[in-house]
Protein backbone atom coordinates (compact mmCIF):
# COMPACT_ATOMS: atom_id res chain seq x y z
CA UNK A 1 0.00 0.00 0.00
CA UNK A 2 1.36 3.08 -1.28
CA UNK A 3 1.98 5.74 1.65
CA UNK A 4 -0.57 8.13 -0.16
CA UNK A 5 -2.68 6.30 1.12
CA UNK A 6 -2.94 7.41 4.77
CA UNK A 7 -1.79 10.98 3.34
CA UNK A 8 -4.61 13.91 4.59
CA UNK A 9 -6.28 15.25 1.28
CA UNK A 10 -5.52 18.89 0.10
CA UNK A 11 -7.64 21.78 1.28
CA UNK A 12 -9.24 21.97 -2.63
CA UNK A 13 -9.29 18.39 -3.29
CA UNK A 14 -12.66 18.74 -3.58
CA UNK A 15 -14.55 20.48 -6.37
CA UNK A 16 -16.57 22.94 -3.76
CA UNK A 17 -13.68 23.93 -1.79
CA UNK A 18 -11.94 25.16 -5.11
CA UNK A 19 -9.28 27.51 -4.19
CA UNK A 20 -10.56 30.92 -6.31
CA UNK A 21 -7.57 32.88 -8.78
CA UNK A 22 -8.02 36.29 -10.32
CA UNK A 23 -7.08 37.84 -13.66
CA UNK A 24 -7.93 40.88 -11.75
CA UNK A 25 -3.85 41.09 -10.82
CA UNK A 26 -2.33 38.53 -13.17
CA UNK A 27 0.53 36.72 -13.27
CA UNK A 28 -0.92 34.32 -10.67
CA UNK A 29 1.23 31.21 -9.18
CA UNK A 30 0.03 28.77 -6.78
CA UNK A 31 2.23 25.42 -5.28
CA UNK A 32 -0.04 22.57 -4.26
CA UNK A 33 -0.07 19.05 -4.18
CA UNK A 34 -2.37 16.38 -5.65
CA UNK A 35 -0.92 13.67 -3.07
CA UNK A 36 -3.94 12.28 -0.65
CA UNK A 37 -6.69 13.97 -3.36
CA UNK A 38 -9.46 11.67 -4.02
CA UNK A 39 -11.25 10.83 -7.05
CA UNK A 40 -12.94 13.26 -9.02
CA UNK A 41 -14.86 11.34 -12.21
CA UNK A 42 -18.30 11.61 -10.82
CA UNK A 43 -18.06 15.69 -10.74
CA UNK A 44 -15.83 16.33 -13.59
CA UNK A 45 -16.47 14.33 -17.10
CA UNK A 46 -13.82 13.37 -19.57
CA UNK A 47 -12.59 16.34 -21.54
CA UNK A 48 -11.35 15.91 -24.71
CA UNK A 49 -10.50 12.95 -24.60
CA UNK A 50 -8.89 13.33 -21.06
CA UNK A 51 -9.86 10.37 -18.28
CA UNK A 52 -10.71 12.46 -14.82
CA UNK A 53 -8.29 10.99 -12.27
CA UNK A 54 -7.80 12.55 -8.33
CA UNK A 55 -6.62 16.06 -8.70
CA UNK A 56 -6.99 19.15 -6.73
CA UNK A 57 -9.42 22.51 -7.68
CA UNK A 58 -9.51 26.07 -8.49
CA UNK A 59 -11.79 28.39 -9.82
CA UNK A 60 -11.51 31.23 -11.88
CA UNK A 61 -14.78 33.56 -11.32
CA UNK A 62 -15.86 35.76 -14.49
CA UNK A 63 -12.17 36.29 -16.24
CA UNK A 64 -13.61 37.87 -19.20
CA UNK A 65 -14.11 41.55 -16.90
CA UNK A 66 -10.27 41.67 -17.13
CA UNK A 67 -9.04 38.96 -19.74
CA UNK A 68 -10.16 37.43 -23.07
CA UNK A 69 -7.62 34.15 -23.31
CA UNK A 70 -6.00 32.66 -20.54
CA UNK A 71 -3.20 30.84 -19.77
CA UNK A 72 -2.50 27.50 -17.83
CA UNK A 73 0.88 25.57 -17.10
CA UNK A 74 2.33 23.08 -14.89
CA UNK A 75 5.87 23.20 -16.98
CA UNK A 76 7.68 24.40 -14.02
CA UNK A 77 8.27 23.47 -10.70
CA UNK A 78 6.27 20.28 -11.09
CA UNK A 79 7.70 16.90 -10.00
CA UNK A 80 5.11 14.70 -11.49
CA UNK A 81 3.02 13.63 -14.85
CA UNK A 82 0.38 16.04 -14.53
CA UNK A 83 -3.09 16.55 -16.21
CA UNK A 84 -4.83 19.64 -16.79
CA UNK A 85 -9.01 19.87 -17.35
CA UNK A 86 -10.88 22.95 -17.45
CA UNK A 87 -14.70 23.26 -17.10
CA UNK A 88 -17.07 25.81 -17.00
CA UNK A 89 -20.23 25.92 -15.02
CA UNK A 90 -22.27 28.03 -12.43
CA UNK A 91 -21.25 25.22 -10.03
CA UNK A 92 -19.81 22.25 -9.69
CA UNK A 93 -22.40 20.21 -10.49
CA UNK A 94 -22.63 21.40 -14.17
CA UNK A 95 -19.48 21.84 -15.68
CA UNK A 96 -18.69 21.47 -19.24
CA UNK A 97 -15.52 20.62 -20.57
CA UNK A 98 -13.37 23.56 -21.85
CA UNK A 99 -10.12 21.90 -22.89
CA UNK A 100 -7.43 19.38 -21.35
CA UNK A 101 -4.00 18.73 -21.87
CA UNK A 102 -2.09 15.74 -20.90
CA UNK A 103 1.81 15.17 -22.05
CA UNK A 104 2.60 18.55 -24.23
CA UNK A 105 4.62 18.34 -26.89
CA UNK A 106 6.33 21.84 -25.61
CA UNK A 107 7.23 20.61 -22.00
CA UNK A 108 6.72 16.80 -22.36
CA UNK A 109 4.91 14.91 -19.25
CA UNK A 110 3.94 18.42 -17.96
CA UNK A 111 0.87 20.52 -19.40
CA UNK A 112 0.04 23.50 -20.20
CA UNK A 113 -3.69 24.69 -22.10
CA UNK A 114 -5.01 27.78 -23.21
CA UNK A 115 -8.85 29.04 -23.40
CA UNK A 116 -10.99 31.65 -24.21
CA UNK A 117 -12.93 34.23 -21.53
CA UNK A 118 -15.90 35.65 -23.18
CA UNK A 119 -17.29 38.31 -21.10
CA UNK A 120 -19.87 36.67 -19.05
CA UNK A 121 -21.60 36.14 -15.88
CA UNK A 122 -23.20 33.25 -16.39
CA UNK A 123 -20.38 30.75 -15.40
CA UNK A 124 -17.12 30.33 -13.84
CA UNK A 125 -13.75 28.52 -14.98
CA UNK A 126 -13.10 25.21 -13.08
CA UNK A 127 -9.16 23.80 -13.16
CA UNK A 128 -8.52 20.79 -12.01
CA UNK A 129 -4.69 19.63 -11.85
CA UNK A 130 -4.99 15.83 -11.63
CA UNK A 131 -2.27 13.05 -12.50
CA UNK A 132 -1.78 11.02 -15.27
CA UNK A 133 -2.01 6.62 -14.70
CA UNK A 134 -2.47 7.30 -11.42
CA UNK A 135 0.54 9.42 -10.78
CA UNK A 136 0.58 12.60 -8.03
CA UNK A 137 3.14 14.81 -6.09
CA UNK A 138 3.67 18.71 -6.22
CA UNK A 139 2.90 21.08 -8.67
CA UNK A 140 2.93 24.32 -9.32
CA UNK A 141 0.59 26.20 -11.39
CA UNK A 142 1.00 29.44 -13.52
CA UNK A 143 -1.57 31.30 -14.70
CA UNK A 144 -1.31 34.47 -16.92
CA UNK A 145 -4.02 36.35 -18.32
CA UNK A 146 -4.38 38.21 -21.84
CA UNK A 147 -5.82 42.07 -21.79
CA UNK A 148 -8.92 42.79 -23.46
CA UNK A 149 -7.63 44.11 -26.09
CA UNK A 150 -7.78 44.19 -30.37
CA UNK A 151 -5.27 41.51 -30.08
CA UNK A 152 -5.09 39.57 -33.20
CA UNK A 153 -7.89 42.06 -34.99
CA UNK A 154 -5.02 43.74 -36.01
CA UNK A 155 -3.49 40.96 -38.83
CA UNK A 156 -1.05 41.70 -41.22
CA UNK A 157 -1.94 40.53 -44.69
CA UNK A 158 0.98 37.92 -45.95
CA UNK A 159 2.59 37.71 -42.43
CA UNK A 160 3.03 34.21 -40.81
CA UNK A 161 4.94 33.74 -37.46
CA UNK A 162 5.38 29.85 -35.42
CA UNK A 163 5.69 28.36 -33.33
CA UNK A 164 2.93 29.29 -30.62
CA UNK A 165 3.74 28.15 -27.73
CA UNK A 166 7.30 28.60 -28.20
CA UNK A 167 10.56 27.97 -25.96
CA UNK A 168 12.82 29.39 -27.61
CA UNK A 169 12.44 31.02 -30.75
CA UNK A 170 9.90 33.15 -32.88
CA UNK A 171 10.12 32.82 -36.71
CA UNK A 172 8.59 35.80 -38.52
CA UNK A 173 8.30 36.04 -42.58
CA UNK A 174 6.24 38.41 -44.76
CA UNK A 175 6.15 39.00 -48.21
CA UNK A 176 7.22 43.02 -47.74
CA UNK A 177 9.72 43.88 -45.16
CA UNK A 178 9.87 43.60 -41.84
CA UNK A 179 10.55 47.43 -40.58
CA UNK A 180 10.16 46.27 -36.27
CA UNK A 181 9.34 43.66 -33.69
CA UNK A 182 8.53 44.95 -30.12
CA UNK A 183 7.41 42.25 -27.83
CA UNK A 184 5.80 43.45 -24.60
CA UNK A 185 4.47 41.56 -21.07
CA UNK A 186 1.26 42.10 -19.83
CA UNK A 187 2.04 45.33 -17.75
CA UNK A 188 2.70 46.96 -20.73
CA UNK A 189 6.40 46.68 -20.81
CA UNK A 190 9.02 46.64 -23.53
CA UNK A 191 10.98 43.47 -22.83
CA UNK A 192 11.87 42.76 -26.57
CA UNK A 193 12.69 45.21 -29.60
CA UNK A 194 14.09 44.98 -33.19
CA UNK A 195 14.41 47.23 -35.74
CA UNK A 196 14.75 45.53 -38.78
CA UNK A 197 13.73 45.74 -42.77
CA UNK A 198 14.09 41.79 -43.97
CA UNK A 199 11.04 39.64 -44.73
CA UNK A 200 12.19 37.09 -42.74
CA UNK A 201 14.05 37.06 -39.45
CA UNK A 202 13.96 34.47 -35.92
CA UNK A 203 13.38 36.20 -32.75
CA UNK A 204 14.86 34.17 -30.03
CA UNK A 205 12.72 34.94 -27.11
CA UNK A 206 14.55 32.10 -24.40
CA UNK A 207 15.17 34.67 -22.07
CA UNK A 208 11.88 35.62 -21.41
CA UNK A 209 9.74 33.65 -18.41
CA UNK A 210 6.91 31.73 -19.21
CA UNK A 211 3.81 33.17 -20.18
CA UNK A 212 1.90 35.29 -22.22
CA UNK A 213 3.05 38.21 -24.04
CA UNK A 214 2.16 41.05 -26.98
CA UNK A 215 4.19 40.99 -30.14
CA UNK A 216 3.60 44.47 -32.29
CA UNK A 217 5.08 43.87 -35.63
CA UNK A 218 5.49 46.55 -38.49
CA UNK A 219 5.28 45.48 -41.76
CA UNK A 220 5.77 48.63 -44.33
CA UNK A 221 3.37 50.68 -42.94
CA UNK A 222 0.56 48.33 -41.14
CA UNK A 223 0.81 47.40 -38.15
CA UNK A 224 -0.07 44.00 -36.39
CA UNK A 225 -0.71 42.96 -33.11
CA UNK A 226 -0.28 39.24 -32.01
CA UNK A 227 -0.68 37.11 -28.36
CA UNK A 228 2.75 34.60 -27.98
CA UNK A 229 2.74 32.61 -25.13
CA UNK A 230 6.29 31.71 -24.06
CA UNK A 231 6.83 28.51 -22.01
Amino acid sequence: MSCSAFAQAPPNDLCENAIEVSCETPPFSFQGSTIGATDDSDVAPECEGITTESGVWYVLRDPGQWADVVYISTCDGTDFDTKISVYKGVDCSSLECVTADDDNFVCGIYTMVVFDTPLTEDYDFYILIHGSNGAEGNFTMLGECGPTAAVDDNILQNFKYYPVPTQEIINLSATDNIESVTIYNLSGQKVISYSLGVSNISVDVSTLKAGMYIMKVIVGEQTGIYKIIKV
